[in-house]
């Protein structure tokens, strides 16, 4: 214990430590976070330096009509049945392409921007499916080729003769009304839709001969008849059929 602190020993080893430790802790000094103001020192300069270029917000972004691709097309390609009634009413299914796209985001919505026609009739009654599919009531028309015209958002097709208006076969009377059992007597029907190739019926019997005078008058010979009755006189083409009820005996 009598040993001085400028000596040599433990006292001197002991005495040089506290000094040290004395300067470690010295105020004024932050060795953790260096000198202040310093922002963390080199630490935080390395971190800025690994951090890279920031990205530029303010870069052009791709144009939306570079991924849109072309603009949609308005044709018809088919039309399904191809014919009808000249009386109107055939429903009609129309495939093609631009209904839709372009200028509505619902069926609805393009239904109500969109006009048909038949020749000069407009279409009252018809449905948007899809941008592919449309279904439609044929207006009345006139018998022969016409066109289907069609308008939206995407513009106007005209499907030139891709539609045929027949008139429809009926038959509103005929005369004589009977005739001898052997058969014989020539017929006249009238009516609409006659063509040529009609046949005509008497019961279950063929006219054996069938002439056409014009597309309302027909004239058919009664064939042989299977007993005394009244039948039925049906006239039939690839246009329908009339039939005029117990109408020869």
């Amino acid at each position: 214990m009598s040993e001085s602190l400028s000596g040599t020993g433990p006292y001197r080893l002991l005495a040089t430590l506290a000094i040290s430790w004395a300067i470690f802790v010295a105020p004024g000094c932050d060795c953790a976070r260096g000198p202040a103001g310093s922002d963390g020192g080199h630490a935080d300069a390395a971190a800025d330096a690994d951090a890279g270029p920031e990205p530029d917000a303010g870069g052009v972004l791709p144009d939306a009509g570079d991924d849109a691709g072309p603009a949609p097309v308005l044709e018809i390609t088919q039309v399904l049945p191809p014919r009808g009634g000249s009386s109107g009413g055939t429903q009609v299914l129309l495939t093609g392409s631009g209904f839709m796209h372009g200028f509505a985001t619902r069926a609805t919505d393009a239904r109500k921007a969109t006009t048909l026609k038949f020749g000069s009739n407009p279409s009252l009654d018809f449905q948007v499916i899809d941008d592919n599919t449309l279904d439609a009531r044929a207006p009345p028309g006139k018998a022969g080729l016409t066109n289907i015209t069609l308008a939206n958002g995407n513009g106007l097709f005209v499907c030139s003769g891709c539609f045929t208006y027949y008139d429809e076969l009926f038959v509103t009377g005929l005369g004589p009304k009977d005739g001898p059992l052997r058969g014989g007597t020539e017929v006249q029907l009238d009516g609409q839709g006659f063509t040529a190739g009609t046949e005509v019926l008497f019961g279950g019997l063929s006219s054996p001969r069938v002439t056409l005078v014009s597309a309302s008058k027909l004239r058919a010979v009664a064939p042989r008849g299977q007993s005394a009755d009244a039948v039925d006189v049906t006239a039939y083409n690839k246009s329908g059929l009339g039939t005029v009820r117990r109408g020869y005996r």
